[in-house]
């Protein structure tokens, strides 16, 4: 079984290599010239370049077929490769005509990345709309944590937000997520943020000081298979929730690590009050 996915994940990874060649070595000299290293450290890159990519596509088939085949017959896996392609895209400064100060915009909030992967998708070449909406959408998480935005419609971009969101086991998300933390240098746990404001809170509260990692350990913990619109994806989702029990001895872990073992007696009071208090049982 894991031959069969590494074979999957390496013609993946081939196939797209080649195509984005072609398409790059088209590009003005100069063009190619200034983005060169960015395009080729997508290429490698295992946190959002084509390793991740590949990953969420797998993820993506085996999903697919999941459905029925009179289902699986309407769907078009070439929109949804596009969209594992370019999802992340935009945080690798690949050329961007509309938007050349991209990291100056992405540090004072102007452009977002997938705005950015989505015109990246347009100058490769894919621009359908359904693929546009699986980039723009990808990153809804739910309506409680999103308040605002919209969840994709197209099957196509549904299936391709339920790949990404599994295509990384919660544990190991859990450890990249405090690797950022720890390279940005972000509190991890402050006593002082009462369980009142963790339970209410969503990304928009992201900069607010009471905000820490926990905040955002949490919400790992708190999307549900009904934020996920058909019931094939929804089963699927509640199928791979059944590892976070392995999150939340990550979480403890990393608390107990960095605070103590007292910090991780409050915290994993914390989590079951939570968890008790959103309806939730892992």
């Amino acid at each position: 079984m894991d031959n069969a996915i590494e074979l999957k994940k390496f013609c993946f990874k081939i196939k797209w290599e080649r195509r984005l060649e072609k398409k790059f070595a088209k590009f003005p000299l100069s063009v190619r010239d200034k983005y060169s290293s960015e395009f080729w450290h997508f290429f490698k890159s295992q946190d959002h370049g084509l390793p991740h990519a590949a990953k969420v596509y797998v993820k993506a088939v085996e999903i697919m077929n999941r459905f029925s085949e009179e289902e699986i017959r309407e769907i078009d896996i070439e929109k949804i490769e596009a969209m594992c392609i370019f999802h992340d895209s935009g945080r690798f400064l690949v050329p961007i005509e509309s938007a050349p100060n991209y990291a100056k915009r992405k540090r004072k909030g102007q452009i977002l990345h997938e705005h950015a992967g989505a015109l990246l998708a347009k100058i490769f070449g894919y621009s359908d709309p359904i693929i546009r909406e699986g980039i723009l959408r990808h990153d809804f998480f739910s309506s409680d944590f999103d308040p605002g935005k919209k969840p994709p419609v197209s099957l196509e971009a549904q299936i391709f937000r339920a790949a990404d969101k599994t295509s990384v086991d919660p544990a190991d998300e859990i450890e990249q997520y405090d690797e950022y933390r720890r390279k940005f240098n972000f509190p991890l746990f402050n006593r002082d943020t009462p369980i009142e404001f963790r339970l209410d809170w969503n990304f928009s509260l992201k900069r607010d000081p009471r905000t820490d990692q926990l905040c955002y350990f949490f919400a790992v913990l708190a999307l549900r298979p009904e934020d996920f619109t058909h019931s094939v994806l929804q089963e699927y989702y509640r199928e791979w929730s059944l590892q976070k029990k392995a999150a939340i001895s990550k979480i403890l872990e990393i608390v107990r690590k960095e605070q103590g073992d007292g910090a991780a007696d409050v915290v994993d009071c914390m989590i079951a009050v939570y968890l008790k208090a959103r309806g939730i049982s892992i």
